[in-house]
C-alpha cells in the first residue's frame, strides 16, 4: 500500500541544491542526489541510500478529491510525496516535505489523516517517525516470526519481505 503526503505551497524551489540547503537548515540527515530527478530522486538518510518519489500537482487536483478538508488557503502547487515499503523512505519523505513547506510557506497535508500540518509540527513527526524506526522493525520481526516456522516459502517470503521493509527499495 502505497502512502502519500504532500506539499501545499505557491511557490516552488527552484533546485535540489536550494531543497538541500532547506533540509539542511532543519538539520535533518538527509541528502539528496545533486541529479535533477523526474520523480525519484536518489537521497541518503545517514549512510543509508534510499529514494524519495515526488511529482508537482495543481493544487485543484487534490481539492477536488478532499472537498470536506479546510486547506487554509487556495494553494498553487501540491507536491506530492509517496512510498511504500520501508522505513527510511517515509522517514526520508517527511523530512524532505518538512523542509520543502518551510523553504516555501506552504503547509504539509497527510492524505491517510487527512489533516494539515505546519512545519514545526511536521519537524516534530519526522522526529518521532526516526525516534521510533527501531522498535517498529523489532515489532513487525516478532509478528511475522511465527508465521516463518509454518513452511520454507513463507519464511523466505517474510524475510525478503523483511529485508524490503527495512531496506532501500527495489
Amino acid at each position: 500500500m502505497a502512502m502519500h503526503l504532500c506539499v501545499l505551497c505557491n511557490d516552488r524551489l527552484e533546485s535540489i541544491a536550494q531543497w538541500q540547503k532547506s533540509i539542511s537548515a532543519e538539520g535533518f540527515p538527509l541528502r539528496l542526489s545533486a541529479a535533477g530527478p523526474e520523480r525519484n530522486l536518489v537521497a541518503y538518510l545517514r549512510d543509508e541510500e534510499t529514494s524519495i518519489e515526488y511529482g508537482v500537482h495543481d493544487f485543484s487536483e487534490i481539492e477536488g478529491t478532499y472537498n470536506h478538508v479546510n486547506f487554509g488557503g487556495n494553494w498553487t502547487y501540491a507536491i506530492a510525496f509517496t512510498w511504500s515499503s520501508d522505513f527510511a523512505e517515509e522517514i526520508a519523505a517527511w523530512m524532505a516535505a518538512t523542509a520543502y513547506a518551510r523553504a516555501t510557506e506552504g503547509v504539509i497535508f497527510d492524505q491517510q489523516e487527512a489533516k494539515i500540518f505546519t512545519p514545526g509540527q511536521s519537524l516534530k513527526i519526522a522526529h518521532e517517525i526516526e525516534r521510533r524506526r527501531p522498535a517498529m522493525a523489532a515489532m513487525l520481526r516478532r509478528y511475522v516470526a511465527p508465521l516463518a516456522v509454518k513452511s520454507p516459502d513463507a519464511k523466505a517470503a517474510l524475510e525478503s519481505f523483511m529485508r524490503r521493509r527495512s531496506t532501500k527499495s527495489n
